[in-house]
């Protein structure tokens, strides 16, 4: 089903970059800020989620003020409740464009944003602005509302400062349904529009070509699949966080879903592998097929959020509070002994970050149910590097730093390539000639030889990917062990330049 159909499953797992809040009317503003074309929305209520058992016995609120800490939400210390946009390309699933509205308790300082980013301050349409290096911009659009833009497009940051007093409302029909949707208990909301995402056409070509095993005996059901697919609205995913996290979900069609009934949840998890979107706790989850709807639910482990925020993850402020405001121009003799310890105490929380996310990648590689989802996974922490603070920390820190994040970029290519070299090897063993008038009557009356045929295609197949899976390996093994060594040098270097245990 091509992937515009793997679009819909990957959506799901998209999950927590996003959630909401009771606070109504803050999000119907924030809601309002949105720019037009936004093909995804997410809501996060981060009070109630950090007063949230859970939250608590998980100390995220303490967490949220050390930005090298590992934790499920990357938002400011101050930020009480957060709205995404993002227009994604259905073919690529990566984002043209995100925004961020970030509800804060406090004004936002520009200032600080920009020293703990090591960014500059700068004025967009009339705005108060910092550009970042981790490619964002940061716009103060209120006194206590601001806004995030990624990549870095200063026209385009430009224009939203200028029209989102005046555009009104520009969500799409399903994300303003999907939003209505929240209630008091919603700690999480995500949506997203499909219209149009899917052509029927593809997907009946990629279920009669025996992409996916969950299909394997519905090939007569092939075209009612694909049509019902090409009909695709959108899907919705609800989190509530208390003791637990509670998810339920809804993907909606145009037309009844019954083509899915016991189909819907083997070829979802199956798919989220596919795409490299396999969610810890997910195959838990419940699954039925109710009118012109699949719904989903269950509860999901730290892991599973901590995965489904990495998979989309727009850049957040470090530092957003006026009330902390340091003197631009400090005083250099009298504050030298200070400064020497804030540059080692903040590069060894740099390098221990990085250590730490290291140190899980050969792991997510070879447990990963494909080489897509490995190679998301692995994108994801080189993406982690790439925003950690770096203020103060050593500059060949930084540069390693660099330097390992684009080498993990370099293992997610080479992984994803992989992923797709070996379904093109598959895909390329043709199947096998079997004799008799229709696929009904083939157990009854067709060749003997037919069975045997068709499993000595299946064992050559799975021959191929193994093959191409063990020639990743061996690419895989010789980056880690280049970062490996990378981390052996620097953290000699550094303990020998500042004399302290790294």
């Amino acid at each position: 089903m091509t992937s515009h159909y793997s679009t819909v499953w990957l959506v799901l797992a998209l999950v927590p970059f996003l959630v909401h809040s009771p606070t109504q009317a803050a999000d119907a503003t924030s809601l309002s800020l949105i720019p037009p074309g936004a093909n995804a929305i997410a809501i996060i209520d981060v009070d109630q989620i950090l007063k949230s058992p859970m939250g608590v016995q998980g100390h995220w609120k303490e967490n949220l003020k050390n930005a090298y800490t590992d934790k499920p939400l990357i938002v400011p210390p101050n930020a009480s409740h957060l709205v995404m946009a993002s227009k994604i390309n259905p073919s690529t699933m990566q984002p043209e464009w995100e925004v961020s509205i970030i509800n804060l308790k406090s004004t936002p300082s520009m200032k600080r944003i920009a020293t703990a980013e090591g960014g500059f301050v700068d004025s967009v349409a009339g705005k108060q602005a910092v550009w970042s290096p981790i490619n964002a911009y940061y716009v103060r659009l209120d006194s206590r509302l601001l806004g995030v833009v990624a990549p870095a497009n200063r026209q385009f940051a430009g224009w939203w400062a200028r029209h989102i007093a005046s555009q009104g409302n520009q969500l799409s029909t399903y994300l303003q349904s999907a939003a209505d949707s929240m209630n008091a208990k919603t700690s999480y909301l995500f949506a997203m529009d499909l219209r149009d995402a899917v052509s029927p056409v593809r997907a009946r070509r990629r279920i009669e070509s025996d992409d996916f095993a969950s299909l394997n005996d519905k090939k007569r059901d092939a075209e009612q699949i694909a049509e019902l697919f090409g009909g695709i609205r959108g899907v919705t995913l609800r989190v509530s966080i208390g003791e637990e996290a509670e998810g339920f979900g809804v993907v909606d069609f145009s037309d009844p879903a019954t083509a899915l009934e016991g189909l819907a949840k083997p070829l979802l998890l199956e798919i989220l592998g596919d795409v490299g979107a396999a969610i810890d706790g997910l195959d838990k989850w419940r699954f039925a097929v109710k009118g012109s709807a699949v719904t989903f639910e269950g509860n999901l482990p730290v892991e599973g959020l901590r995965q489904l925020v990495s998979i989309v993850d727009p850049p957040s402020p470090l530092a957003a509070d006026d009330s902390k405001d340091s003197p631009e121009h400090a005083d250099d003799s009298d504050n030298a002994g200070k400064n020497d310890a804030k540059v080692v105490a903040a590069s060894k929380q740099y390098y221990t970050a990085i250590a730490r996310i290291t140190e899980n990648v050969g792991k997510k590689v070879r447990g990963s149910t494909s080489l897509t989802q490995g190679a998301k996974w692995v994108a994801a922490d080189a993406r982690r590097i790439a925003r950690l603070p770096i203020s103060n920390v050593d500059p060949d820190l930084v540069a390693w730093g660099n330097g390992v994040s684009a080498n993990l970029n370099e293992l997610a290519t080479a992984v994803g390539l992989g992923g797709l070299q070996a379904r093109s090897r598959t895909v390329g063993i043709q199947d096998a000639y079997v004799s008799g008038s229709s696929t009904s009557d083939l157990e009854i009356t067709g060749d003997p030889n037919d069975r045997i045929a068709k499993q000595n295609v299946k064992r050559q197949r799975l021959a191929a990917s193994a093959e191409q899976r063990a020639a990743t390996a061996q690419i895989a093994t010789r980056i880690l062990m280049e970062i490996e060594a990378s981390r052996a040098k620097i953290r000699t270097a550094m303990v020998q330049k500042y004399n302290t245990e790294f």
